[in-house]
């Protein structure tokens, strides 16, 4: 009987990384803050992003629209991104033919 060869390298330990944050969201709440806001954040940028190609649209076009530049267009949908204004946000949305709307949870945040 022949052994398989032991993994090596970058395959030599393998996670499943789904595991691996719940098990740090369980014992961090630190964690829990921090990789709740990034999910969110990149959440946001997808969805601007995607809204964008569906449109058809590419940054520059929506830059020119909105009177900025395609790097502002580009910082905007990035998930490391917090400058945000509500402002840009909404007026993003509207040059899109879209509307963005804002809800208020009573109770701890999730």
């Amino acid at each position: 009987m022949e052994k398989t060869p032991r993994p090596r390298g970058r395959h030599a330990r393998r996670i499943d990384l789904d595991t691996w944050i719940d098990k740090e969201r369980a014992a961090s709440a630190e964690f829990n803050e921090v990789y709740d806001n990034a999910r969110r954040a990149t959440e946001l940028a997808r969805i601007l992003a995607k809204l964008r190609r569906r449109r058809g649209l590419s940054q520059r076009e929506v830059a020119e629209r909105l009177g900025t530049s395609q790097q502002a267009i580009s910082r905007i949908e990035h998930p490391d991104y917090r400058g945000h204004t509500l402002r840009m946000l909404a007026r993003y949305a509207e040059t899109l033919g879209a509307r963005l709307e804002f809800r208020v949870f009573e109770g701890p945040a999730k």
